[in-house]
């Protein structure tokens, strides 16, 4: 039985103020459109930067949940709110699950999960750790470091961290592209800095752990992994974890772990040491004053809706799916990787691949032996409808003109592309090169003319190139791509894509408190119990139903359908199965059951159905009978109806034709007799009281003030369900 939900719209549209912003030609925008217009974008664009990602419908429901309605500053347990009992139980959930995706211990390891942003998370840890002027060492940012790592050039301190604390950058060894450990182990040893980073945003190569952990020993500093760029990669253990090395590892979760956009700190706890003198335990001190700079030092009250959305990524980060993900990821790079970079002579494109490959999810192009820089191919990418980043590579003295093009490959594979697709995407990339060369070409020349300073940089090239509506080039591949790219799915579009998608967060965190229970129940969800409600075996049995001539096609009115054979139904036929999220007293049926297979049914009603009997009669008695109740129960329940979003499958006139059929074409379980019919043709969900006599008559415990609980719940799993079995079931519209 299927029931409804009214459910509020997502989007509020807003009438803009008369004194409001005018966009484009003036008309106002609302928030509406252009959330709209950014889902258009991203579902027409090949997304290669390899800091962004695709995250799950699931993640998406949390994010925007009533999670973000509360205050709470402090920690689980030691508020300075009330009211927060569902949001410690939300956070510690969080963190058990950060601990768990790594395989971490948590009398060894802690985890603060309450960082807004990567960046933030790092000033967090040195804050905590050392103090004014201390030293640090990162890796040079025009070398693959990150800016939150301490960047300054010799003439400015970029980066606020060089302001608060003395940085030293190590670098790659421009030979190789590899990290120099060796200069590294010699600057650190001159430096003696107190934090030694291992973290990289455009490093193409794995990081020797345990090498940096030697150092970092040698000098007595900590080693603090950011792994922002490869959290979902170690998560999947595809490639090295730095938990073995590291004594405090952070994190965003928005970039390969296909999280919210947050962060996470990890840090050593328990016995750090035996002290070789006293021969007494010497214990870490990492969690009090991490936890205490992030607050009350930097930040107030959490993100709580983040939080949530961060724990439901986690758990689909224990699944094989999402090792399989990551799987591809890897495989996708490499072979982006080999078409651009292998010489013309050995199916390549020549390119010049900084590091000459890659073992992670990105790839790194040099394009200074092509005479063009990366803010100029970054923009030709972007009119022809790829997204990439321009990207600072050793030997460049600008990080506003760098001679590097960084892109990667998570999201993407999120979308299903496979090693070959990425070999067509290399084919675009080159091609937009080639344009780039021609409009530089022109532009400069055009600038010359002009007698305009600096005719070769990039504000003359842009001005130059407009929107590319003048290149004939730019709107030929502009066009492939869509034409190409759009015929992926989105991840909230579809399964076909690597995309997990667990009723966890639109079920179970939501109506686990409603229906009496704890979140602790989101605990014992595994990728297990929470598969997609159709089996394989009932999609089967549907795709092979397409396949038959059909005999009638639902427009609007169910009683214009003139179906014969529910072999034959059209493909608005409801799946009707038992969520085992919310009850576990029938077992999951097959789209095409009986009537002679419902699940447990009472004996006299077993008797009708029996296959020696064929009194129509007698089961339509068992139908309709319900158990006696008393005046006041009867008084407490409900009487009112609501009409669901849900199709039936049969006219009601037919079901009384059962006994005339063969059993191959009876009708499917979920045309059964006890409920309504709107003027639709959709199911009307019972009212209160009819669902307390079925569940009696059922042989089910229950009490009447039980049904204010259960009702609204039943409405909105099944509502929720429909929406989901529609949405899944699209990639293979094809196969109809």
């Amino acid at each position: 039985m299927f029931l409804r939900r009214k459910i509020p719209a997502l989007f509020i549209r807003a009438r803009a103020p008369k004194s409001g912003f005018a966009y484009g030609s003036g008309r106002a925008a609302s928030t509406a459109c252009s959330q709209q217009k950014e889902k258009k974008r991203q579902k027409n664009f090949i997304n290669l930067i390899p800091s962004e990602n695709f995250t799950s419908q699931a993640v998406l429901d949390a994010l925007g949940s009533v999670m973000q309605n509360k205050y709470s500053e402090g920690y689980p347990g030691a508020r300075y709110y009330g009211g927060n009992e569902f949001i410690d139980q939300a956070e510690s959930l969080c963190q058990a699950r950060a601990l768990q995706t790594f395989g971490l211990k948590d009398s060894e390891w802690g985890v603060n999960v309450q960082p807004h942003s990567g960046s933030p998370a790092n000033l967090y840890t040195f804050s905590a750790l050392l103090n004014v002027h201390d030293r640090i060492m990162g890796l040079d940012l025009p070398h693959g470091g990150h800016l939150s790592h301490g960047y300054q050039t010799p003439i400015k301190k970029i980066s606020a961290i060089s302001k608060y604390f003395e940085t030293l950058p190590y670098r790659l060894d421009v030979s190789t592209g590899l990290i120099d450990y060796e200069k590294l182990e010699e600057l650190a040893t001159l430096y003696r800095p107190k934090i030694i980073i291992a973290g990289t945003s455009a490093y193409s190569r794995l990081i020797d752990y345990e090498r940096m952990k030697s150092i970092s020993e040698k000098v007595g500093a900590y080693l603090l992994a950011d792994m922002a760029h490869i959290s979902g990669l170690v998560a999947a253990k595809v490639i090295p974890s730095p938990f073995q090395s590291a004594d405090i590892v952070t994190t965003t979760t928005h970039k390969s772990l296909r999280g919210p956009r947050g962060a996470m700190i990890f840090f050593r706890k328990g016995v750090r040491r035996i002290n070789p003198k006293t021969k007494e335990k010497e214990m870490w001190d990492l969690e009090e004053p991490i936890n205490f700079s992030v607050f009350p030092g930097h930040q107030g009250g959490p993100h709580n809706h983040t939080i949530t959305a961060l724990a439901v990524a986690l758990m689909q980060a224990q699944s094989p799916e999402f090792k399989a993900y990551q799987e591809t990821v890897l495989q996708n790079a490499k072979a982006f990787a080999k078409r651009l970079g292998d010489p013309k002579g050995k199916g390549g494109l020549g390119y010049n691949i900084v590091s000459g490959g890659t073992d992670n999810h990105l790839v790194l192009l040099d394009l200074k032996p092509q005479g063009v820089d990366g803010a100029k191919v970054e923009r030709v990418l972007e009119l022809v409808g790829v997204a990439s980043n321009k990207n600072t590579v050793p030997g460049d003295k600008s990080a506003l003109k760098p001679g590097g093009l960084r892109m990667g490959t998570p999201a993407m594979t999120t979308r299903g592309f496979q090693p070959d697709d990425f070999k067509r995407v290399a084919d675009i990339v080159n091609r937009a090169v080639t344009i780039t060369q021609h409009v530089d070409k022109a532009s400069r020349e055009a600038a010359e003319a002009n007698k305009r300073k600096n005719p070769g940089g990039v504000p003359a090239f842009l001005e130059y190139l407009g929107g590319g509506e003048n290149e004939r080039e730019i709107l030929q591949l502009r066009s492939e791509v869509e034409n190409w790219v759009g015929t992926f799915s989105l991840p909230w579009e579809s399964n076909k894509a690597y995309h997990v998608q667990y009723c966890e967060s639109s079920i179970a965190l939501n109506f686990a408190k409603v229906a009496g229970t704890t979140c602790v129940m989101a605990n014992n969800l595994s990728p297990e119990n929470t598969a997609c409600p159709v089996d394989s075996e009932t999609r089967s049995v549907w795709l092979q139903s397409r396949e038959c001539k059909k005999s009638a096609q639902f427009n609007g009115s169910i009683n214009d359908a003139k179906i014969s054979s529910p072999n034959k139904a059209d493909e608005s036929c409801p799946i009707n199965q038992t969520s085992n999220l919310m009850s576990t007293a029938a077992p999951r049926m097959s789209l095409w059951e009986s009537l002679t297979s419902w699940p447990a049914p009472p004996a006299e009603r077993q008797r009708a159905l029996n296959k020696n009997s064929s009194n129509e009669q007698e089961i339509q008695k068992a139908s309709n009978r319900t158990t006696l109740l008393s005046p006041t129960s009867l008084s407490s329940l409900g009487q009112h109806r609501e009409i669901s979003t849900i199709p039936r499958t049969q006219q009601l006139s037919t079901l009384t034709d059962q006994k005339n059929l063969k059993e191959t074409e009876r009708l499917p379980a979920n045309c059964e007799m006890e409920s309504g019919i709107s003027s639709e043709g959709n199911w009307v969900y019972p009212s209160e009281k009819m669902f307390f006599d079925a569940m009696r008559r059922k042989g089910f415990t229950t009490e009447a003030a039980d049904m204010k609980t259960i009702v609204p719940i039943h409405n909105a799993v099944n509502e929720q369900a429909w929406k989901e079995i529609k949405e899944w079931e699209k990639p293979w519209e094809s196969e109809k």
